[in-house]
């Protein structure tokens, strides 16, 4: 969902959206000292970088002080008119001739500028000091040094001065200021200042290394996506969803203007530095002239590495990369990419990153391929999960030329992610090739993932795994049986025999695939059970054992990033949990992976959610569903419909939430799948509770505990007891509460078991800090409001916990039933009473005015009155208020 807040920038006003100057500061002060201490300062840097912003916001500076400022803008198109820069200045002078008369007049007439200005309260700018013809530049260096007035100028990087003006940079009467782009954070502050928000994670990853820093692209891209609604709010943050933001037509105009004047030659250079960077200067020095290089580089169109031994050429800025990529012709791609290969295989391919690229490269452009090479670049783009589509093209390509068991399981990696219609097919094909227990093994193993993840019946693949494992002798193959039967034991709810053979497998498995996949199950079925510590030392193997897998390893769903976003906030961590999930966000959107782009930014929500942040919440899990649409992978996006919905029945937008339960019920079965069932089944009874089925309610969560109970899932099933007491189940949440054995070492379940037991208002209390240290404010809202209704008589700690129950109810955006009643109903006026039923009723403060013929303001007045004469500070809670006054016979 899109939402355009009051204040947020719009298309309509994007061009004029304030720019604030950041990250210069230190350099501004240097400005302004060089220029108020007599001498003067050359500011030099890339186009874009802001040179000339700066000087402005200096001489604006010091004008505010006294200051006279001379501004002259310099230019290719007058530089073949003597003092053609000045003339604007230098009325007295028509038609300039280069003469020592002309010379003597200008002189003459900047005196008389000086003149009129206080004399030690004068500076000239010169922009593009340049592009400045030669008696210009004279004049410029007369005004410097003979008469001792500060000049303040900019040129751009790599150009060539003017000799009087490069002896007063050599001379120190101007200091020299290089100007380098933006830090990250710089950047991040420079997005936010404008668009009043921050951007999401994904969307500021790829803003920054769009931009690379520089001010101007940052300006364009930002004014073309909110023009183009590809820069856009969702919740709090703004997404940017643009996919080629080099074809902008603004940022196209401004970077074909930096590249009109190439020749073929520097052309063809820009291109397969493009298509191929990073490529070593000395190998892209073999394909183009050299000379055209250095022209390149020269103009800063180009820049060199020089840590790196193989100097490797990149074109200066990543915009410029997509616009050159963007317009080079087909036919000539197909021959850079022949051309390449063709060089790479006389080198050797001796990095790893190169056999990727020559496979690439090969196939684009034809000729000869080496099957064992290609084999190698398939097996390395599954490892490194490179883009889906390159892992989908390098694997059927090495199938295609090597019909072999072991390239037919690599390309039954891509197809679990790309089409599973072909699945059925392929794994028919490698059962007939395989000759090998070994083989066997593994196709048996990719079988049994089939079932169990692809057609969501794991229990028939461990079955599956159980009758292979009947023919197998080695102990090590049967060791990688066992992990791959953890992990389908885990995804099918099964934590007992999972954590079983999970450990065997660990023990016994040398593979680091197969441990991985053993850890990935130990790691759910612990986080079940409620064991996180030993979740947490599982899903940590698992983060080291993934650089080391296998690349004929099956990759284990969910991934172990996402188990440990969910194992800290769960366990009470909820702000590292956003982090780390945020983190694993922009690692995704770097690396092109959009799997894993699709699971974290679910885990964000799941942090948000746990932090109380429903909107963002919501926001995120919607964004989640996006991603996964297209995939594979109908368990990630029943899993995003099912948090959108715990984030909105939680604010108890009802008709919102019965939109989620409809799709929910529209989408496929998992079957047999149960690791996620808890979101769901409390988002459902949560709806059901909302739309006067409270009865429903308690029986689906209760049903879902005793069986989470009979699987020793007790993670789970403290999970629902909560959830019970939040829906007011007291009794029910209690007694379920009793058949758990807490764990001692998880600090929200001992906090959660607390506040089901607590009996007095300190008990409350204690609850809600806890809460806040965990920082889940929306359980430490309901906790303090808990309080608040058993302190009796009125008085400053009940205040308190009033006070601190509405302000962190109203930072989550929350309505739940906890949210409740704080004190005797005192008397409503009839025209509360009217709101409140109406607001009790789903009417929003726009309807309820139209309906009684008010301002939305007084509304919101009445309303207030309503809830503070009702102690409430939810529009669910005035619900039964509203109740009883309709049954009451004094009303």
């Amino acid at each position: 969902m899109r939402v355009d807040l009051p204040n947020d920038p719009t298309g309509a006003e994007a061009d004029g959206l304030a720019w604030p100057l950041v990250g210069r500061g230190t350099q501004r002060s240097m400005l302004v000292r060089a220029v108020t201490h007599g001498r003067g300062a050359l500011i030099v840097g890339e186009a874009g970088i802001g040179k000339t912003r700066l000087a402005t916001v200096v001489l604006d500076l010091l004008a505010s002080k006294g200051w006279h400022i001379v501004r002259i803008h310099a230019s290719d198109c007058i530089r073949e008119i003597p003092l053609g820069a000045l003339s604007p200045l230098l009325p007295s002078v028509r038609a300039p001739e280069p003469s020592s008369t002309t010379l003597s007049a200008a002189l003459s007439g900047l005196s008389a500028l000086a003149a009129d200005a206080s004399a030690d309260r004068l500076v000239v700018f010169i922009d593009d000091i340049d592009a400045l013809d030669g008696m210009s530049a004279v004049v410029t260096s007369h005004l410097a040094t003979v008469r001792g007035i500060p000049v303040l100028a900019t040129t751009r990087s790599g150009r060539m001065l003017p000799e009087p003006v490069r002896q007063l940079v050599v001379g120190a009467v101007l200091e020299r200021l290089d100007l380098t782009p933006l830090t990250e954070a710089e950047m991040l502050e420079l997005f936010r200042s404008v668009l009043r928000g921050p951007l999401a994670p994904e969307a500021a990853a790829r803003l920054i290394r769009l931009c690379g820093g520089v001010p101007l692209f940052a300006r364009e891209i930002v004014l073309d996506g909110l023009q183009s609604a590809h820069l856009h709010r969702v919740g709090a943050e703004w997404q940017f969803d643009r996919p080629d933001p080099a074809s902008s037509p603004r940022l196209s105009d401004l970077l074909t203007d930096r590249l009109r004047d190439a020749s073929t030659e520097e052309r063809q250079a820009l291109e397969i530095a493009a298509m191929a960077a990073p490529i070593g200067v000395r190998e892209l020095a073999q394909l183009v002239p050299a000379d055209a290089l250095a022209a390149l580089e020269r103009r800063g169109l180009l820049t060199v590495g020089r840590l790196d031994r193989r100097l490797p050429v990149r074109l200066s800025h990543p915009l410029y990369r997509e616009l050159v990529a963007g317009s080079t012709p087909a036919v000539s791609r197909l021959g850079y990419a022949r051309r390449l290969a063709d060089q790479m295989e006389r080198h050797d391919l001796r990095r790893t990153d190169d056999l990727l690229r020559w496979a690439l490269w090969r196939l684009d452009g034809g000729g000869p391929i080496d099957r064992a090479r290609l084999t190698t670049a398939a097996g390395l783009a599954v490892a490194r999960r490179v883009d889906l589509a390159v892992r989908d093209r390098l694997t059927r390509a090495a199938y295609a030329a090597d019909p072999s068991v072991a390239n037919g399981l690599l390309l039954y990696q891509s197809l679990v992610e790309v089409d599973v219609d072909e699945l059925d097919p392929l794994l028919a094909d490698l059962a007939a090739r395989a000759r090998t227990e070994p083989e066997r093994a593994a196709i048996m193993i990719a079988h049994a993932y089939h079932i169990g993840l692809v057609t969501h019946r794991p229990d028939d693949g461990t079955d599956a795994l159980d009758e292979v494992a009947r023919t197998i002798h080695s102990p090590a193959l049967l060791s990688d049986i066992k992990a791959h039967r953890a992990m389908l034991y885990a995804m099918s709810g099964r934590p007992g025999p999972a954590l079983s053979d999970a450990q065997e497998a660990l023990v016994g498995s040398a593979q680091p695939g197969a441990r991985m996949i053993a850890g990935t199950a130990a790691a759910l079925a612990n986080l079940m059970t409620g064991r996180f510590p030993e979740a947490r030392a599982a899903a940590g193997l698992v983060r080291t054992l993934s650089t080391q897998a296998d690349r004929g390893s099956i990759s284990p769903v969910p991934t172990a990033f996402l188990l440990e976003v969910r194992i800290l906030a769960d366990q009470g961590y909820a702000q590292e949990a956003r982090l780390r999930a945020a983190a694993a966000v922009t690692d995704a959107v770097v690396n092109g992976d959009p799997k894993r782009h699709a699971w974290s930014t679910a885990a964000v929500a799941y942090a948000h959610l746990c932090q109380g942040d429903l909107e963002d919440a919501a926001a995120r899990a919607a964004e989640a569903g996006r991603l996964f649409t297209g995939m594979a992978h109908p368990s990630g996006r029943r899993w995003t419909l099912a948090l959108q919905l715990l984030a909105t029945v939680q604010r108890g937008l009802i008709d919102e939430a019965g939109t989620l339960v409809t799709a929910l019920r529209t989408m496929p079965d998992l079957g047999q799948i149960r690791c996620y069932d808890i979101d769901e089944v409390v988002g459902l009874a949560w709806y059901e509770f909302l739309t006067a089925d409270p009865a429903a309610a308690q029986d689906r969560l209760e049903q879902a505990a005793h069986g989470w109970l009979a699987e020793q899932s007790a993670g789970l099933a403290l999970l629902a007891a909560f959830a019970l007491f939040r829906l007011r189940f007291d009794d029910c949440a209690a007694a379920l509460l009793d058949k758990i054995d807490v764990p001692a070492d998880w600090p929200f379940a001992t906090t959660v078991a607390a506040l089901i037991r607590a009996r007095s208002p300190a008990d409350y209390i204690t609850a809600g800090d806890a809460f806040r240290a965990y920082d889940m404010r929306l359980y430490a809202a309901e906790a303090y409001h808990l309080a608040a209704t058993r302190m009796r008589p009125p008085g400053p700690k009940r205040s308190r916990a009033l006070r601190l129950a509405a302000a962190l109810a109203q930072q989550c955006g929350a309505d739940t039933p906890l949210l409740g009643r704080l004190n005797p109903a005192t008397a409503l006026t009839r025209r509360e009473e009217q709101i409140a039923a109406l607001a009790a009723g789903g009417a929003s403060n726009r309807e309820m005015a139209q309906h009684l013929g008010l301002s939305e303001r007084t509304v919101e007045n009445h309303l207030h009155r309503a809830f503070a004469k009702l102690g409430v500070t939810s529009r669910l809670a005035l619900g039964p208020h509203v109740t009883a006054k309709r049954t009451d016979p004094s009303h």
